[in-house]
């Protein structure tokens, strides 16, 4: 059973890694902002090129103990949030793009 202090470094490299990666994303957001009503294009590329970097991360670093939950859980957990995917749809059906909103929830 690991112990207290296991868990809090653990704890604190993945919350260390979802604000860089949290950070990322935004940073995307503002290099490439998508018009009202335009396709979110910038979410759909960080989400899978975030996904697929997260499945190497996953196999190549699985024997690093404090690197796995940093880079993984942490940066890319918080580089491909579901909520900026909801976020983008509605911001999409709000601009008037309704019919790709609902493309994109079906």
């Amino acid at each position: 059973m690991a112990s207290w202090r296991e868990n809090g470094r653990v704890l604190a490299v993945v919350a260390l890694g979802g604000v860089v990666g949290a950070c990322a994303r935004y940073g995307a957001g503002l290099l490439w902002p998508a018009p009202p009503g335009a396709f979110p294009w910038t979410t759909l590329v960080v989400n899978a090129t975030g996904c697929a970097a997260l499945g190497v991360v996953m196999v190549l670093w699985s024997e690093r103990p404090l690197l796995r939950p940093f880079a993984g859980t942490g940066v890319l957990g918080g580089f491909t949030t579901f909520s900026a995917y909801t976020a983008d749809v509605h911001r999409l059906v709000a601009g008037g793009g309704w019919r790709s909103g609902w493309r994109t929830w079906g």
